[in-house]
């Protein structure tokens, strides 16, 4: 009986102990890279548009400087490989650029200054067709983890530099930058010249996650653009 008793005894303390026992469930914080921004929606690789206010490079994407860029190839680490192409000449047909604004425009939720959508590969090629698709395909050479279309009204803001989560990113612009004003894409080199494009209607760039860029003040009118990218696997 006694030994019965002591056994009951142990098993409850064991009990007792184990109900004090906590379970710690948080995801343990992670130190990300100073280049790293989270956005208010989640998305990580198309840029957030604000003020930006003393972010580095602020004076050149504010049209207030031509300053060298190398200050910001320090700050955000930029003289890696620092890769990015320019198809200045109209690589999407005007029509088929007209077809996905449509579709923005079509699901615009008529509030957001930045509108974005993911779609998948099925829907652009409904609205751009086969051929233009595998086009735009061939071009990035790479794998599509997702395709998202954009829709940004003027707020005065900018995009900052910095550089992508993404490991790489074709754009095209599906309204040209005659259509609004500012709103220019600005890539800064590993020698330190900073690249401020003047895109047409149709024209793409790809770049990959190494090359430091931002968009200039959009001063007025509404920029719509069109992405491909390709997502780290982890």
């Amino acid at each position: 009986m006694d030994i019965i008793i002591v056994f009951l005894v142990f098993l409850y303390g064991l009990f007792i102990g184990l109900s004090k026992v906590k379970v710690n469930n948080t995801r343990p914080s992670i130190n990300r890279p100073n280049w790293w921004i989270k956005p208010k929606n989640g998305n990580l690789d198309i840029g957030v548009w604000s003020h930006h206010k003393n972010s580095v490079g602020i004076d050149i994407l504010n049209n207030s400087s031509n300053i060298s860029g190398h200050e910001i190839l320090d700050k955000l680490n930029g003289y890696k490989q620092n890769n990015f192409t320019f198809y200045s000449d109209k690589i999407l047909k005007n029509e088929h650029c007209d077809n996905v604004i449509q579709y923005i425009e079509k699901n615009y939720d008529l509030q957001s200054d930045d509108f974005k959508l993911e779609i998948s590969k099925e829907v652009l090629i409904k609205l751009i067709g086969i051929n233009s698709f595998q086009n735009l395909s061939q071009l990035f050479n790479d794998r599509i983890d997702e395709i998202k279309i954009r829709r940004v009204k003027s707020t005065n803001n900018v995009i900052n530099f910095h550089k992508d989560h993404a490991l790489k990113t074709l754009q095209v612009s599906l309204n040209g930058d005659d259509n609004y004003v500012g709103g220019k894409l600005i890539f800064i080199s590993k020698d330190g010249k900073v690249h401020k494009l003047n895109r047409k209607k149709g024209s793409l760039t790809i770049h990959d996650n190494t090359i430091p860029h931002g968009v200039s003040k959009l001063v007025s009118g509404v920029r719509f653009g069109l992405f491909f990218l390709k997502q780290r696997l982890i």
